[in-house]
């Protein structure tokens, strides 16, 4: 991978890797639980984790954004 802003913003081909109880709302797996290392997952404070649910991407401007001077995540 070049690195380059245009480059690193660019996640179209990567695939998050899901954790095993990351499900849609209304099917049934696994409990909730802390995710592994190794899976997508976002950590907030207070213990507050999210991970995304299959089937899933990344959707997102490969080039900054800023509309009124504030730039999206």
């Amino acid at each position: 991978m070049p690195l380059t802003l245009e480059a690193l913003l660019d996640w179209a081909a990567l695939l998050p890797r899901l954790a095993p109880n990351a499900l849609p709302r209304g099917t049934t797996g696994p409990h909730p639980a802390v995710p592994a290392a190794d899976v997508t997952a976002i950590k907030f404070p207070y213990r507050l984790l999210l991970s995304p649910v299959g089937p899933s991407g990344w959707r997102h401007s490969p080039a900054p954004v800023a509309p009124g001077g504030r730039a999206e995540l």
